[in-house]
């Protein structure tokens, strides 16, 4: 679960949109291990952010972008 400044910016995982928008109010399930998540304003500018799951966490985040 996650939310960003700006709100409203598609999310995608490993380069794949995931259909979401921030906020994301529901968890994600992901395996464990280690992930990139995706931020793209509305520019078409891409924030990348490489996350590291272990088995049963929940992650939660909040970005400030520009």
């Amino acid at each position: 679960m996650g939310s960003t400044r700006p709100l409203g910016l598609p999310v995608r995982i490993a380069g794949r949109d995931t259909g979401l928008k921030t906020p994301i109010r529901k968890p994600l399930e992901l395996a464990a291990g280690r992930h990139t998540v995706s931020f793209v304003m509305p520019s078409g500018k891409v924030y990348d952010f490489s996350v590291t799951i272990s088995a049963g966490e929940n992650l939660r985040f909040m970005k400030n972008l520009r």
